[in-house]
């Protein structure tokens, strides 16, 4: 139990952090100056300090952050939902074991370590699942892979 709430404090405080940075700041002070797009506003803070404003800042950025910081909420919640499925039946066999309530059978063991197992490669998957960036690094070692293999043959025939 003490992994799983261990896990659930790290990952809590995780998603605290981002969405404490994807907010705005309270003195931010909106206004309607068109940059580049006029679909983009700047917030510029209503502190100042000797240089002038303290931040400037694009809406668009806050959207972006916001995103994000949607992105790895369910990305996390999906690690820690796997990581209860793969792991609760072991905690589970092993508190019964201990307080007498079953024995060393042979599935009440072999299934709840063969999900912890499983646990140790899923969260590749997932992250790949979920970000583009996984996928193109995957394609760049599977392409890396191949033609090492194809230079490994080619250099054997000689």
């Amino acid at each position: 139990m003490c992994p799983l709430i261990l896990h659930v404090f790290c990952y809590g405080r995780i998603l605290y952090t981002l969405h404490c940075r994807s907010q705005p700041p309270v003195s931010a002070v909106f206004t309607l100056d068109r940059l580049t797009s006029p679909d983009v506003h700047t917030i510029r803070s209503a502190s100042t300090s000797s240089h002038g404003l303290h931040a400037c800042l694009s809406v668009g950025n806050f959207k972006h952050v916001a995103k994000a910081t949607k992105n790895v909420t369910q990305t996390l919640s999906i690690v820690t939902l796997c990581y209860v499925i793969c792991f609760l039946p072991h905690q589970v066999r092993v508190l019964l074991f201990h307080i007498g309530g079953l024995g060393e059978c042979g599935l009440c063991w072999l299934i709840p370590v063969t999900l912890v197992f499983a646990h140790c490669c899923i969260n590749p998957f997932i992250y790949t699942a979920r970000y583009v960036e996984f996928q193109e690094g995957l394609r760049s070692l599977a392409l890396h892979l191949r033609l090492t293999c194809d230079t490994a043959n080619d250099n054997s025939h000689l």
